[in-house]
């Protein structure tokens, strides 16, 4: 779920992997819509694998992540906090990167930088005019569409943990994403086998340096 996420977070925010979609899309957009979807999410399972496999090597640092959750829980702090500077003074990007690292197990979360986002998102005007509501059914149809102003990461006392609130329905978004064989199906898009081989983004320095983005395979979060 993270990588999946993390990567509608890069499309959005991000300007190379926005770049690159928007390209994919205007390039299949004369392909019927069947087949114009189809094409989308295969680059999106695709590109979800690459980040995660920079994830799993920017977490576990060449050791098995289970072998030290401490240590990755301070990673994805560490994490946290990069995504905050980079993107941080995007509209509705602190609200979307607590979301993202609420949907990490317990022991991995970044407690403090989300303990922090929630102070923060809970001070701010309450003003979200400029957000797109609407009730999350599917995530299939849009794929760099993320979660909308009513859902929050709130802490949880009976999990331990931060939760997305309200709660998802995820049993049906994750099967909603279940059409492939040969990809991982998680509640928002599904995650490949195999990384992008061609049409790779166009990713800043920043995303190069912090991920260390290459080819190969990692077990997904």
């Amino acid at each position: 779920s993270f990588a999946a996420y993390a990567s509608r977070f890069l499309i959005v925010y991000d300007n190379g992997v926005s770049s690159w979609w928007q390209d994919l899309s205007t390039k299949y957009s004369l392909l019927p819509d069947d087949q114009m979807r189809d094409k989308l999410k295969k680059a999106f399972a695709s590109f979800a694998s690459s980040v995660q496999l920079a994830l799993d090597q920017y977490v576990s640092d060449g050791e098995e992540i289970s072998a030290s959750k401490k240590k990755a829980q301070g990673k994805f702090e560490s994490l946290a906090m990069m995504l905050l500077a980079k993107y941080g003074e995007k509209q509705d990007a602190k609200r979307q990167i607590s979301l993202l690292f609420s949907t990490l197990p317990r022991d991995y979360q970044p407690t403090e930088t989300l303990k922090k986002l929630s102070l923060d998102l809970d001070s701010a005007p309450k003003n979200a005019d400029y957000l797109p509501k609407g009730q999350i059914t599917s995530f299939t149809e849009n794929l760099s569409s993320l979660l909308p102003p009513e859902y929050n990461a709130v802490y949880d006392v009976s999990l331990g943990a931060y939760a997305i609130q309200p709660t998802l329905d995820l049993a049906k978004l994750i099967a909603d994403n279940d059409d492939s064989q040969s990809a991982q199906s998680t509640p928002f898009g599904q995650v490949a086998s195999t990384p992008l081989q061609r049409d790779v983004p166009n990713y800043g320095p920043g995303l190069y340096a912090l991920f260390g983005i290459s080819g190969g395979g990692g077990g997904a979060l």
